[in-house]
């Protein structure tokens, strides 16, 4: 895998958009003012992160780069958009997990 793209953890992270960007932030940001204000725990926040992703149609980009600005295919290396405001990042074997447990049921 290409040095370029961005790890957390060790873990290739991937990029989602959202159908509806703003929508997307505005929940964002709800849930981290809830946790910020000791409203929610850590847990409960990262709960509702995950289920943003079942709150509206998101698209796979692409494989986020190390700027955090672009976006890279995975297989081929190249460049291939840029990240944008609201988009998701998460790890790029979960997504792919998750396609594969889709295909199956279809």
């Amino acid at each position: 895998m290409s040095k370029k793209f961005l790890r957390k953890d060790g873990v290739i992270l991937c990029v989602l958009r959202p159908e509806d960007p703003a929508k997307a932030i505005a929940r964002a940001r709800d849930i981290k003012e809830r946790q910020d204000f000791g409203l929610i725990d850590p847990t409960q926040a990262a709960r509702e992160f995950n289920s943003m992703l079942e709150e509206q149609t998101y698209t796979y980009e692409g494989v986020a780069g190390v700027d955090g600005k672009t976006l890279y295919d995975e297989k081929s290396g190249a460049e291939c958009g840029s990240i944008q405001p609201g988009d998701s990042f998460l790890s790029l074997e979960q997504v792919r997990e998750s396609f594969k447990l889709q295909d199956t049921a279809n």
